[in-house]
């Protein structure tokens, strides 16, 4: 009977937790949404338009894509790379790009 209990506080806390997360995750705008720091974003990169004339929220760089490294200013002109990539250069004569490790 102690271990039910035990078990059921836990699954408790675990939910209350769970609930708290999903409601931040949709408070986050989706990629195209207007932005004004990588924190307002699913992805956590707002990027500067300089066509459009605000920022919005836009994906991570996938392999093979230019990229920047992260910076610690609000907005970007090119994400960084998604989790397990990095941003470099093969050569200084080519443009960063997102590489695997």
């Amino acid at each position: 009977m102690e271990k039910v209990l035990i078990l059921l506080g836990f699954a408790l806390v675990l939910g209350q937790v769970s609930s708290r997360f999903q409601e931040k995750n949709l408070k986050l705008k989706a990629n195209g949404e207007e932005c004004y720091q990588h924190s307002d974003c699913r992805s956590n990169c707002c990027l500067i338009s300089l066509y459009r004339g605000l920022n919005f929220c836009a994906p991570k760089g996938k392999i093979e894509m230019l990229c920047l490294p992260q910076t610690t200013s609000d907005t970007t002109i090119l994400c960084p790379c998604h989790w397990g990539l990095s941003c470099r250069s093969i050569d200084h004569l080519c443009p960063r790009r997102c590489l695997m490790f």
